[in-house]
C-alpha cells in the first residue's frame, strides 16, 4: 500500500509538466533510483576492503564523464540550431563532425590509459587486468555524449530516455 501512496504522489508532481518534460523527469528519477540501488548492492556484495578500488575507478571516471557530459549541451544547441537554419543535412553534417571529434579524443584517452596500465592499476590498487573495463568505459564515455545531445537536439526524447535507462538499468545486470 505504502508503494501505490509513493507513486501516486509521484504522478501528482509531474502533473504540471506535460508530454516530454514529464518523460524527462520521470526518467531521471528512475535513472537515480537505479544508480543508488546499484551502488548500496554493490557495496553489500563486495564489503568495504573490496568496493574502495571500484570506487576509485569510478572517480577517475567521474573526471572524465561530468566534463564530457557537459559537453552534451553543446551538441543538443548545435544540433537544434543547424536543424532549423540548414535542416537535416546540416544536422547531419555537424553529427558527423562531433563524432570524429569525439571519437579521436575517445581513442586517444583509452589507448593512453592502456599504456599506463601499470601505473593506474598500482594507483587503484588493482590487477592490472581490470584497467581495461575502465578503458573502455572511458571510451564510450565519449561517445555518449553525442548520441545523447543528437537525440535531445532533433527532440527525440523517448529514445534519448530509453538510451538514459539502459545505460542505468545495464548497470544492474553486472
Amino acid at each position: 500500500m505504502q508503494r501505490l501512496r509513493v507513486f501516486a504522489r509521484l504522478v501528482g508532481l509531474l502533473a504540471p509538466y506535460k508530454g516530454k518534460t514529464a518523460l524527462m523527469v520521470l526518467v531521471t528519477v528512475l535513472a537515480n533510483a537505479s544508480n543508488w540501488l546499484f551502488y548500496m548492492g554493490l557495496l553489500r556484495f563486495l564489503g568495504r576492503a573490496d568496493y574502495a578500488p571500484y570506487a576509485a575507478g569510478m572517480i577517475l571516471l567521474g573526471a572524465f564523464v561530468y566534463p564530457v557530459g557537459a559537453l552534451q549541451a553543446l551538441v543538443s544547441r548545435t544540433i537544434a540550431v543547424s536543424l532549423v537554419r540548414e535542416g537535416a543535412e546540416g544536422a547531419r553534417g555537424h553529427l558527423r563532425v562531433f563524432s570524429l571529434a569525439f571519437g579521436g579524443v575517445a581513442v586517444v584517452s583509452a589507448f593512453c590509459l592502456f599504456a599506463g596500465k601499470a601505473a593506474v592499476a598500482r594507483m587503484l590498487a588493482v590487477d592490472p587486468g581490470l584497467v581495461l573495463p575502465l578503458g573502455l568505459a572511458i571510451f564510450f564515455v565519449f561517445l555518449i555524449p553525442v548520441v545523447r545531445g543528437y537525440l535531445m537536439g532533433t527532440e527525440q526524447f523517448w529514445a534519448l530516455g530509453g538510451s538514459i535507462l539502459l545505460d542505468t538499468f545495464g548497470r544492474l545486470d553486472i
